[in-house]
């Protein structure tokens, strides 16, 4: 039996986002954020989010890429953080701050 590392899943599917050396993916990308965003991979989350913030890779829900970035920013994650204050600052802030 092997352990997944849900960071190295974080940087796997950002190498197909991006088509480092593959070919670009979003599907493979997303479905590798998925399997890691409900282990407590905080990368993961935000990665995630922002594929719901944008629409790419699945269907537009800026409330659930909202409740994943504070998922993240809650456990310490500083790009989760990072894109709840800029969903602030644009005005795509759709969820209440507890």
């Amino acid at each position: 039996m092997f352990a997944l590392n849900w960071d190295a899943c974080a940087e796997l599917g950002t190498i197909y986002k991006f088509g480092r050396g593959v070919e670009e993916d979003i599907g493979k990308a997303v479905a590798l954020y998925r399997l890691a965003a409900p282990n407590n991979s905080d990368l993961d989350r935000s990665y995630l989010g922002g594929k719901y913030e944008k629409g790419r890779g699945v269907e537009n829900n800026v409330e659930e890429a909202n409740r994943l970035f504070l998922l993240a920013t809650n456990n310490g994650c500083a790009c989760g953080c990072v894109r709840i204050g800029m969903n602030f600052i644009n005005g795509g802030w759709f969820i209440e701050i507890s």
